[in-house]
């Protein structure tokens, strides 16, 4: 099969992304793959939509990094031009959010997925359904006891307030942390945790201040009522 990627630009793709991830088992398994950006799409006079595609050489590679570099090398990769209608399954693989730069490019992906879809491409994920998520707020739609508590906010004052309050909940430390919490009731206590230490608390509100040399960084897992199911904030 001819499997194309569509990706905001290489630039900003990596080995460890999961688009590499697939791109590497599928060439690995004697498809063909070609990398696609918002740029190389091309709607002919005649109505039929064509890509400038970036082809790997199809052979086997080493490991993950050998196929990255190879991507990444102009001179070990070919841009051709092939009509949609040679891509067995086309991969949306690109984030809008950070092409808000360029706005024609946000929606590329979306637009021409359908365009594919009515020229009978395999389009993954759904075109139509994509264009209903282009920002996490999608998320409200399901049923909320299949979704973190959350909050959405422009205002600052809303979000730490947010942030003092949890429920029964379990924190896990992934870096040392130095600091004082200052309680509800006015209480100041003095934090030292090491990386990899679990915690179990009881509902609490307060706030934390940062002693230490260094950024904090933890896992907070809070638990949903007896029923529902757990979610992180």
């Amino acid at each position: 099969m001819l499997i194309g990627f569509f990706v905001n630009d290489l630039e900003r793709e990596y080995v460890n992304y999961t688009t590499t991830v697939l791109a590497h088992m599928a060439a690995g398994r004697g498809h063909r793959v070609c990398y696609i950006t918002p740029a190389d799409f091309v709607l002919n006079s005649d109505d039929s939509l064509s890509v400038h595609g970036r082809f790997l050489p199809k052979r086997k590679y080493k490991d993950r990094p050998d196929f990255f570099d190879t991507l990444k090398d102009p001179k070990a990769t070919s841009i051709e031009q092939v009509d949609v209608t040679e891509i067995d399954v086309l991969m949306l693989r690109n984030d809008p959010s950070i092409d808000s730069a360029t706005p024609w490019a946000m929606e590329a992906g979306i637009l021409f997925g359908r365009e594919a879809v009515r020229r009978g491409v395999i389009v993954l994920n759904d075109p139509d359904s994509l264009g209903k998520a282009i920002n996490k707020l999608y998320f409200q739609g399901f049923p909320v006891e299949a979704r973190a508590e959350t909050l959405i906010t422009k205002h600052a004052s809303d979000i730490k307030a947010f942030a003092k309050s949890h429920g029964d909940n379990i924190v896990y430390w992934l870096t040392a942390s130095d600091g004082v919490q200052s309680m509800a009731d006015g209480k100041k206590v003095d934090m030292h945790r090491t990386a990899g230490e679990i915690k179990w608390s009881g509902p609490v509100v307060h706030d934390t201040l940062n002693t230490g040399k260094n950024t904090t960084k933890v896992l907070v897992i809070e638990l949903k009522e007896a029923g529902a199911t757990s979610a992180s904030k």
